[in-house]
């Protein structure tokens, strides 16, 4: 997985990526917590396989300071 936006750029193993305008996936699985369906931003959410957990756990809250979640117009992953 690699990504590059403004201030953010990755590189490693991820076991999940979800890329949303929107908060919810199917289910009601809050993927992108923070995500706006109206701003023009997508937010991208990388799930690790030592932090799938913690992962998890944090989708239920909105964290602005969730290293986990990435805001930005566009990706490239």
């Amino acid at each position: 997985m690699r990504s590059a936006v403004k201030t953010f750029t990755g590189k490693g193993d991820a076991l999940v990526i979800g890329i949303g305008n929107g908060r919810q996936a199917g289910g009601g699985q809050q993927l992108c917590p923070n995500a706006l369906i109206n701003d023009g931003l997508l937010q991208l959410r990388i799930f690790t396989g030592d932090e799938i957990l913690p992962a998890l756990v944090s989708t239920l809250k909105s964290d602005e300071d969730n290293p986990n979640i990435i805001e930005g117009a566009s990706f490239v992953v």
